[in-house]
């Protein structure tokens, strides 16, 4: 029934975005790599009551983790942010940064592509975003059609944050990242110059001038999410070598 498509997905889109709030912990209960392996359930299936389920057990399981001190990575001692979608067929980038100690918490592109979103600003006119709450008559809303595809509607509007920044990608796409960072207790940022989404490149080079003026260092590295023939790897892990021991990180294991 749509009621309880429109439902679930309101639903799973708020309690995911709250599973991605946890990662502010140090250490970060959550790996971004693993984060892609629920990809295909947060973008795809956030409709089904399955999703939801699960996405209830993950946050429980990840409050668990964080109680516990249960790191996503062994070993963190440096945070950062990922900008834009990984190189599919590549995402071993992340494992090859964890043999660094370096934990990637998240990307907006991940946090915010099926999360719902609340963008704000505080009292001292600096952004942030946080995980939006489902409204509280959701249920009264949906009894109808109508009312389903409107609260549908104005969820994503108010807070289907991916969709707003293609909107305005010199506003809040270039505000949210240094937000992310920021409040996620990041150090860094690495930015994969995807020439395979027009999407994504817009504004993107904007994106990396306000992480560096908000003082994050920025690795930057060139690719193509839909195509390997344009991916370097041994010229990559060069230039990840290099930044991380500018930041004065050395290899932990082999």
């Amino acid at each position: 029934k749509l009621a309880d498509a429109v439902y679930n997905e309101i639903m799973s889109t708020s309690k995911w975005a709250k599973c991605c709030e946890l990662n502010k912990n140090i250490p970060a209960p959550m790996d971004e790599k693993s984060m892609y392996a629920f990809y295909v359930i947060h973008v795809l299936r956030r409709h089904t009551k399955e999703a939801l389920e699960f996405f209830n057990t993950l946050y429980d399981e990840l409050k668990d983790r964080v109680e516990k001190g249960i790191a996503g990575v062994e070993f963190e001692r440096y945070r950062m942010i990922h900008n834009s979608q990984p190189p599919w067929y590549a995402l071993h980038i992340f494992r090859y940064l964890e043999k660094f100690g370096v934990v990637c918490v998240g990307s907006q592109y991940d946090f915010m592509l099926s999360g719902g979103w609340d963008y704000y600003y505080d009292e001292d006119g600096v952004p942030h975003v946080r995980a939006a709450e489902p409204p509280p008559e959701l249920k009264d809303q949906i009894k109808t059609r109508d009312g389903a595809l409107r609260a549908l509607a104005s969820w994503y509007l108010d807070y289907g944050l991916q969709a707003r920044s293609f909107r305005f990608p010199m506003i809040e796409r270039r505000n949210i990242d240094p937000s992310i960072a920021r409040d996620w207790n990041c150090q860094g940022a690495i930015m994969h110059l995807n020439r395979g989404c027009e999407g994504w490149a817009v504004g993107q080079l904007e994106v990396r001038k306000a992480l560096v003026e908000e003082g994050f260092s920025v690795l930057t590295y060139e690719g193509n999410v839909a195509d390997p023939r344009e991916f370097d790897e041994p010229r990559t892990f060069a230039r990840i070598d290099a930044f991380l021991e500018a930041q004065g990180l050395k290899r932990l294991v082999d």
